[in-house]
């Protein structure tokens, strides 16, 4: 008798890369809620770098307000990613 072999198919959670522009659900206080797409690596990377770089700073510490610490922040993570607006 000859027998036929059917082709293994991956389960449906096999995995994937994630599309950049994907939700997550997430649990918060009890209640789901829609989180937004998550950092790619190298920008993880940039962001950390940035803070730390920034929070780091030894002429203005932590002597800086909240908006103007987060404009370096920023600024820094721009130019560590290549962006220019």
């Amino acid at each position: 008798k000859a027998t036929t072999q059917k082709k293994k198919t991956p389960p449906s959670n096999s995995k994937k890369k994630k599309s950049p522009t994907a939700t997550a659900k997430v649990k918060v206080e009890g209640e789901m809620k829609t989180r937004g797409a998550s950092y790619q690596t190298h920008e993880d990377i940039a962001i950390c770098k940035a803070f730390i770089n920034c929070s780091e700073d030894p002429l203005n510490g932590n002597d800086q307000k909240l908006e103007t610490f987060w404009m370096k922040v920023l600024n820094a993570y721009n130019t560590l990613i290549h962006f220019r607006p």
